[in-house]
């Protein structure tokens, strides 16, 4: 969960060594570590969410505003969850998750009842398109659950009573493209323009609305995966071949897999049974299924997918989504057809070149990809149907034309036999539509892009060229893979493919049906067996089950090994990721020092796996605060792997994240961005598009973003690592609760709080049901409730979770780590609050001491901490100390920060204070016009900033006396005051006050006196138990 002295990075994650066997372990009190483990489980403090009302925090005497800087902030991922009403009467769309159903039908009526026979009947037939059938009967369900499906279609259904009323609500919904309107009262119902190309008609009856479904989801269905170049990997270079992208990769490995793989009777049964379940009410489907089953022979396989039955159908559904399950129930089906496409291709008498074509619709997106990338290369993911007759294939392309999501298109492909780099044939006397005279291709064809250009009708050619060329550079990744998933059976290689994609549940499929085939096998496997279950547990951060099954590999290990063994390391090593996840960060250096000492003895130095034990002890040291021994080991590392893996390696995205994590927790941004980036660019090319490597960059890259103060570019970062977090772990996986602090932290820096307490009251929820709820990553979501209540003026509630935030770090961290200095921070600046200002002092102190012990001269945080000890002695009146070092701050910052940075605009506004204080009026008005030039400046503008900003100047003004220029500014802050979205009550009191006194002043008594009766309204209606407050307003 990140190394980060203030923000917590999630980037510096151990390598967790391969299942393969590599050995990793070790024997130090591995009892006591589990029994540690489950104690830290049991332990954790139950949290229950609460909403929270915000009460303003401005104290009514205060003339000036002081802005405390920065309290600890927390970091690492979000989501979105709500509860709505009552429950959907169907089950939620989380079940269909891992089958990976691309389209939803939604019915959404008020008067739906269960027994009615025609509802029973209709949900029914829709099943036979989707089993993804799901039915409302009030708005607000309907309106969350469309909100909380990704990368879906979804087809609605609406009742004709409710048409007015709900479709403004959702028709700008992104996933929702198809309304059908069930209008059997046959009404007139008036359709809004900005309705009219989602809506497909109004119905007389539900059967009607099955009929379009079922034709416009046969164009979902004819979807076909694609991989495209984006434009700016073009390689200038006309000879060079153009990159391919990741998903290409992996599906190709899994292909050569497939096709190798041994398959009885029993893969036809198990595919036939399965499909008999997607077809459960379809008897047409069901007889086709019935007749496969028993007559399918290899030789049939051409036969039998170009039928318009189940089996077209469910591959391309399975490739389009990437389902592995399925993918692998059709193996045997998708090997049977290579193999017979091969032989097709061999004993072809022609090869003279050929014109094919295909007509479909393409997304949008896709669309765009490929009128951008002329000269590029794609690559169709799936057997590929063509025809050499191109009225047929435009009759496909314009069925399309009404789908607002696709683009119809006609696919004109040409053809050099001598070109080609995978099986394909005319299958024309073998197929089951003879007259459409197919060329049937099989997967991963490439072409390249020649043209694009529109017809004068109503779609668009896109010309390709049949070519053997591929990426040199994505081939060499692809070898390095093919080595790292390695020999052994296939089930194994499949698994170990499946863990390379980020797919765990499927490779523990695989490897338990290993297991089940060798049963207990010799020790070796059964380390392997346990080594690959440890693995993909503590993937899923189920952190007690993954140390069960590397104990038990380390038993096995210790019993058929010498004591210093190599394959003793890799255990050793995964042992102690365990221990690196629960916070355990000494256990964790022991055990990596452990491994270290073994592969120092037995491998040569630039041995892959060296490298892998260098970066675990680099993420331990950055995680405690040994940022320089974290970077030596993290260069080690760095250069063992570019000189054994290629530069697009996955590995290498890494070691840069990590390299990164550790210049953003030194506060060079600059530096830590760009080591980000380049991961990113490395994964973006080279994962899928949801593997939770991706989240943790974005994660880096949104923490630093915020630290830069760009808080946008923070959130969406964030929010896209919540996203591939919430698709690809458990729920209870801790870097869910990271992903909603470090959401929280940012929704706090922008004024946020209520929103931001609803993250952060969310993570903690993910704590208590997960194995590492005592993580330090969990103490910065305590700090950043605390800040919540500490901006809500709740003194009490902030310095209980600024202590529970210490004890936390205090449990895992070494006294000396930045982290308890963070802690100690808000500790003081809280006390100082409450008015105990030695015991603030003391606590500031504290944080000095060890700020400098463990961090850079020029570090950021000990800009902070001097500018907290200077407010304090400003509250305690001794104003030459406090300015002495909010004066240190600046130095610092000045050197340490880029001009313009939100945190140096903090410690001027501190200064400006101590001058007000100190009288001097002129030197403070300077100080606050350089404040309003640096949020002035920012982009987004920070409107709460600025409200505060104005309102220190008018203060200062009224000091002086110019009771016209105060108001003005007064003026200025009370706009924004009244256009926040969580209006602080208690300072718009302040502020009409002060505005009704200065036109007292001016002897403008009737104004004075509207401004003080606002004052009085709000007193009455939100602090009316405040009786200091009213007596003040009163008395004004």
């Amino acid at each position: 969960m990140g190394c980060g002295p203030s923000e917590t990075v999630a980037a510096t994650h151990p390598t967790v060594s391969p299942p393969i066997i590599n050995g990793q372990s070790k024997q130090a009190s591995d009892e006591s570590l589990k029994n540690d483990l489950n104690q830290r489980r049991t332990s954790t403090t139950s949290h229950t969410s609460k909403k929270i009302r915000i009460n303003s925090a401005a104290s009514i005497h205060s003339t000036t505003k002081r802005v405390t800087s920065a309290s600890s902030k927390t970091t690492t991922t979000d989501l979105k969850s709500s509860t709505v009403g009552k429950k959907s009467r169907t089950p939620s769309l989380a079940l269909y998750d891992d089958a990976n159903y691309d389209l939803v039908i939604i019915w959404v009526d008020p008067h739906i009842i269960d027994s009615e026979k025609t509802y029973v009947n209709s949900l029914t037939k829709f099943r036979r398109i989707t089993d993804a059938v799901f039915t409302f009967n009030e708005f607000d369900q309907c309106i969350h659950f469309l909100d909380h499906i990704y990368e879906k279609t979804a087809f609605l259904i609406v009742s004709d009573s409710i048409v007015e009323q709900f479709l403004p609500l959702v028709i700008g919904k992104p996933h929702l493209d198809f309304i059908y309107i069930l209008n059997q009262t046959k009404r007139k119902i008036e359709l809004v323009n900005a309705w009219k190309k989602k809506v497909k008609g109004l119905f007389d009856d539900i059967e009607e609305i099955f009929k379009a479904i079922t034709a416009d989801s046969n164009h979902i269905d004819s979807w076909i995966p694609m991989s495209i170049l984006p434009k700016n990997d073009i390689k200038k270079n006309e000879n060079e071949a153009n990159e391919l992208n990741s998903s290409f990769m992996y599906m190709c490995l899994l292909t050569e897999i497939l096709l190798k793989m041994q398959y009885d009777y029993k893969a036809r049964n198990t595919l036939s049974e399965f499909c008999r379940g997607r077809y459960l009410d379809n008897e047409e489907e069901l007889n086709l299924i019935n007749e496969f089953e028993q007559n399918h022979k290899s030789q049939s396989a051409v036969y039998w997918y170009t039928r318009d039955c189940f089996l077209y159908k469910t591959m391309n559904f399975a490739l389009r989504t990437q389902d592995m399950e399925i993918i692998m129930k059709m193996g045997f089906f998708i090997r049977d057809l290579h193999e017979q496409l091969a032989t097709m291709y061999k004993n072809q008498v022609d090869q003279q070149k050929v014109l094919v074509f295909r007509g479909q619709g393409i997304l949008l997106n896709e669309f765009d990809k490929i009128r951008k990338n002329i000269g590029g290369l794609m690559s169709f993911n799936v057997f590929l149907s063509t025809s050499t007759d191109i009225e047929i294939s435009l009759n496909f392309a314009k069925g399309a034309e009404n789908d607002p999501k696709l683009v119809p298109v006609l696919f004109r492909m040409h053809i050099d036999p001598t070109k080609s780099s995978v099986p394909f044939a005319d299958v024309t006397k073998w197929s089951s539509f003879s007259y459409e005279k197919e060329t049937l291709f099989s997967m991963h064809t490439i072409f390249r892009i020649m043209d694009v250009r529109r017809n004068e009708g109503q779609y668009w050619n896109i010309i390709l060229s049949l070519t053997s060329d591929t990426d040199p550079e994505l081939m060499k990744l692809t070898d390095h893979l093919r080595q790292e998933i390695g020999g052994g059976s296939h089930l194994q290689q499949l698994g170990n493919l499946m863990l390379k994609m980020g797919k765990f549940d499927r490779a523990k499929d695989m490897f338990s049906t290993e297991r089940n085939i060798t049963n207990e096998g010799t020790w070796f496997e059964q380390i392997r067996f346990n080594h690959q279950l440890g693995y993909i547990f503590r993937e899923n951060g189920e952190f007690v089950k993954a140390l069960s099954y590397y104990e038990k590999a380390l038993d096995i290990q210790k019993a058929n090994l010498p004591k210093n063994h190599p394959s003793l390391a890799p255990i050793y090593n995964n042992i102690a990721s365990v221990c690196y996840s629960i916070g355990d960060f000494s256990r964790a250096l022991s055990f990596y020092k452990t491994a270290l000492d073994i592969e120092l003895k037995s491998l040569p130095s630039d041995h892959r796996n060296l490298s892998n034990t260098y970066n675990n002890l680099g993420s331990v040291h950055c995680s405690i605060g040994d940022y320089s021994i974290a970077l030596q080991f993290f260069t080690k590392t760095l250069g063992i792997r570019q000189k054994t893996l290629p530069d697009n390696h996955p590995d290498m995205a890494s070691i840069y994240n990590n390299i990164g994590s550790v210049y953003n927790s030194l506060g060079e941004y600059t530096k830590a961005l760009a080591h980000y980036q380049k991961a990113i660019d490395i994964q973006e090319k080279t994962l899928l598009s949801t593997h939770i490597d991706l989240s943790t960059s974005y994660s880096n890259i949104g923490i630093t973003y915020n630290a830069m103060g760009d808080h946008e570019k923070a959130l969406e970062s964030h929010k896209k690592a919540l996203e591939i977090r919430t698709k690809s772990l458990l729920s209870h996986h801790p870097d869910i609760a990271l992903s909603y602090n470090n959401i929280g932290s940012v929704e706090i820096d922008m004024g946020h709080y209520t929103t931001a307490l609803w993250y952060l009251e969310k993570a903690l929820e993910v704590r208590d049901n997960c194995d590492a709820g005592y993580h330090v990553g969990f103490a910065n979501v305590y700090d950043n409730i605390g800040r919540v209540y500490q901006s809500m003026d709740d003194k009490l509630k902030a310095q209980s979770n600024f202590q529970t935030a210490l004890e936390i770090r205090k449990h895992s961290l070494d006294e000396n780590h930045p982290d308890i200095a963070n802690s100690y921070n808000n500790l003081g600046a809280i006390y100082n609050l409450m008015e105990e200002k030695q015991k603030a002092i003391e606590y500031c102190e504290k944080a000095l001491v060890i700020q400098k012990q463990s961090l850079s001269e020029n570090h950021p945080s000990l800009a902070n901490t001097y500018n907290n000890i200077g407010l304090i002695y400003h509250s305690m009146k001794d104003n030459t100390k406090a300015l002495t070092f909010c004066q240190q701050a600046l130095a610092l910052q000045l050197k340490s920060l880029p001009e313009g940075h939100p945190s140096i605009a903090t410690t001027y506004n501190n200064i400006g204070l101590i001058h007000n204080s100190m009288k001097d009026y002129p030197t403070a008005l300077s100080m606050y016009e350089k404040v309003l030039s640096i949020q002035q400046n920012a982009m987004p503008v920070k409107e709460q900033s600025l409200g505060i900003t104005y309102y220190n100047i008018g203060s200062t003004y009224s000091l002086m006396e110019n009771c016209a220029q105060a108001i003005s500014f007064f003026e200025r802050a009370l706009t924004i005051q009244q256009k926040a979205s969580e209006p602080n009550q208690k300072d718009l009191v302040n502020t009409y006050n002060i505005i009704g006194r200065m036109y007292n002043e001016m002897n403008d008594y009737e104004k004075a006196i509207s401004f003080y009766e606002r004052s009085i309204t709000i007193c009455e209606d939100h602090f009316a138990n405040d009786e200091q407050l009213l007596a003040t307003t009163y008395h004004n």
